[in-house]
């Protein structure tokens, strides 16, 4: 799907009295190109309007699509009444899945005798859009991962017993600014030891210690777009149940993405990492989904998980994140990126997953 025509494309949804107005942050980004914290995107049948404040508009005009007429934002109700008079507009429909029900009633106020709608059109034709990604953000979202590749393989060099979680999290996210991040996807996950028994562990003063897992969950965002992996590494030596672990995960991964592909459903997926892991004893200890959506948002459809009734197509990007998690022991993860191709899947993911030891 081409950049440009995003907008165009919903504008064919509308007839002449009716309009679409987009204000979340990740939709106005999604549809103009411009990423910015204040604004708003005016969508009528004939023509598509960015209005955008002072702190953004020299860089808006430059950086916009060119389907969009970029306005200096000064007082946007009254801005939004003058435009759709202007184009006979009788209803606007606005993100029923974003917008807050008091920013629903202002709107529904100050632009009377408009009809403001909250129906489900707009953000469900936002969300089938950006569930497929174009090549243009499959290769933002790869040219991430690449960042957050190089700045692990530096890492894993410099990281030493005795450095804390907290000390090791801060190089990492320094490693991937440094290498040409715009920003962390997340706040990065360092968990060794006991902790790492925890999915979403936050990182703490606990120094590394020899013979421990560490797991590293973490992402670099270029252009807007995330990236998103995990991989879990030893210092010192891993026991024969640490190793059996390791394999179970390294498997359920495997096999998730030999049957990743167009055609299967969210929920089939997921069941055939679980499936692997509990062949291998550790079913009960898998706990949250397989995967996710990746894409402006780290978190997006479509989900990967034992209800996920999505049947995937070609273009869409997920994670692929099998775990096992032994309380007060140790967990392991491994997650990888793919995008779902006609017969199988693309793995964006280039970090090896043999068992790393330091």
């Amino acid at each position: 799907m081409s950049n440009v025509f995003k907008a165009d494309l919903l504008a064919e949804k509308l007839d002449d009295s009716t309009a679409f107005l987009v204000t979340s942050d990740v939709n106005r980004q999604y549809l103009t190109g411009f990423s910015s914290s204040d604004g708003a995107v005016l969508i009528t049948a004939r023509r598509n309007y960015f209005f955008i404040d002072f702190r953004y508009i020299d860089n808006a005009r430059k950086g916009t699509y060119s389907n969009f007429e970029v306005v200096l934002m000064t007082n946007l109700k009254r801005q939004l009444r003058d435009a759709l008079n202007a184009h006979g507009i009788h209803k606007l429909i606005v993100e029923s899945q974003s917008m807050t029900l008091f920013q629903y009633e202002k709107y529904r106020e100050e632009l009377f005798p408009v009809q403001v709608s909250a129906d489900n059109l707009l953000s469900d034709a936002l969300s089938a859009m950006r569930i497929i990604k174009s090549a243009d953000e499959i290769k933002n979202i790869i040219s991430a991962q690449r960042i957050a590749e190089r700045a692990f393989d530096i890492l894993i060099t410099k990281i030493k017993v005795g450095q804390t979680e907290k000390q090791v999290a801060a190089m990492l996210n320094f490693l991937m600014l440094e290498n040409g991040a715009e920003d962390i996807s997340f706040p990065t996950i360092v968990a060794s030891g006991a902790n790492s028994a925890s999915p979403h562990a936050v990182p703490t003063d606990k120094p590394l210690r020899e013979n421990e897992f560490i797991l590293f969950d973490f992402g670099a965002v270029v252009n807007g777009y995330h990236s998103d992996m995990t991989r879990t590494i030893v210092m010192g030596k891993a026991d024969d149940t640490m190793k059996e672990v390791y394999t179970a995960v390294k498997s359920a991964n495997l096999d998730a993405i030999k049957a990743a592909k167009a055609g299967i459903t969210a929920k089939l997926l997921d069941n055939v990492a679980r499936s692997t892991l509990s062949a291998w004893g550790y079913g009960d200890y898998f706990g949250h989904s397989l995967g996710h959506g990746v894409g402006l948002e780290i978190h997006e459809a479509p989900s990967v998980s034992p209800t996920g009734a999505v049947t995937l197509k070609q273009g869409m990007v997920i994670t692929i994140e099998p775990g096992v998690y032994l309380s007060g022991k140790f967990g392991v993860r491994i997650e990888d990126m793919v995008v779902i191709t006609e017969h199988g899947c693309e793995n964006l993911t280039n970090s090896p997953k043999n068992l790393i030891v330091i």
